[in-house]
């Protein structure tokens, strides 16, 4: 394949990408200081950009069906399956012309609800939301941040290998997120303490396949789609807690604030992103990035 600005254009017709918004709220008082609500929330993502290669269309490339050994990556077993993949003609190498343009059809929607609590008693106060939210269209291949994200142009649409499995879930898409926060204001010392617990489904990622023997070289296809329970995979879950403690000293010229924070404090190691490559490994679930370790800071802040 070609790159570089040699064989990339604009499209003069070009639009820049808008979204259509739906929102819809209710929040009711329990009591005078008890609240409760549900918002409801749909956005669709319309004239996306994505980079088409003119040079080489979709005419130019064949279906050929193969073997996915399914996870295990081993053939001739019961998960075995056919794919079907695109061949390039070999006369069209080196011809890619990339054009940036709003493909016909290409957006993202997302829609959901965030339900929510609030109370207050004395010094305590808390607040608990939940939210659920799905996703569904097409990103660039792979499920990496810059990959699986409907706001970046990448690969997506270059050839028809590109648009298998494309279309579900985006990298920022956790389908069910949980989260408590409160503070607390101790009625002696001055002090404050704030904890925040939060729940997060994993990653949702596709498995991928190494495809080789076609004229335009080896390169990774979607097995699946991305996300569970679609027929993709997830990543383990992640639950994390925080906890902070501060106590404000008022002094002649301004206040001084004395705080502690620890961050994930249970110090667990949930695996936030796995392998996702077909292979024997594939099925031990092993991980790519761990959650970020236990950390506790102290610091101080002068107000004048």
């Amino acid at each position: 394949m070609r790159f570089g600005g040699t064989y990339s254009s604009i499209s003069p017709s070009l639009r820049q990408p808008y979204s259509d918004r739906i929102n819809v709220g209710l929040e009711v008082a329990v009591t005078r200081r008890t609240s409760a609500g549900i918002h409801l929330f749909r956005v669709d993502q319309k004239d996306r950009i994505a980079a088409l290669d003119v040079g080489v269309p979709d005419q130019d490339y064949s279906p050929v069906s193969i073997v996915d050994p399914g996870p295990d990556g081993i053939t001739g077993t019961f998960d075995d399956r056919q794919l079907t993949v695109y061949a390039q003609n070999p006369s069209t190498l080196g011809q890619d012309r990339y054009l940036l343009m709003n493909p016909a059809g290409l957006r993202m929607q997302n829609t959901g609800f965030v339900a929510a609590a609030k109370t207050q008693w004395r010094g305590l106060t808390l607040n608990a939301s939940f939210v659920a939210e799905k996703s569904y269209g097409p990103t660039n291949p792979g499920n990496g941040l810059l990959e699986n994200d409907p706001g970046v142009v990448g690969s997506l649409f270059l050839d028809p290998n590109t648009s298998i499995n494309a279309a579900n879930r985006s990298f920022v898409d956790r389908a069910y997120v949980g989260k408590i926060y409160g503070t607390w204001r101790l009625p002696w010392g001055g002090l404050e303490l704030a904890s925040v617990a939060e729940y997060m489904d994993g990653l949702s990622f596709a498995r991928e396949l190494l495809v080789t023997g076609l004229p335009q070289g080896p390169f990774l296809v979607a097995a699946t789609v991305r996300g569970s329970p679609e027929g993709g995979d997830r990543a383990e879950h992640v639950v994390n807690w925080n906890l902070g403690i501060q106590r404000v000293s008022q002094l002649r010229f301004g206040s001084i604030t004395a705080l502690a924070q620890i961050m994930n404090v249970a110090n667990a190691a949930h695996k936030i992103q796995e392998c996702d490559i077909t292979g024997p490994a594939f099925n031990l679930r092993l991980p790519v990035a761990l959650q970020s370790p236990r950390v506790a800071s102290l610091g101080f802040v002068y107000r004048f």
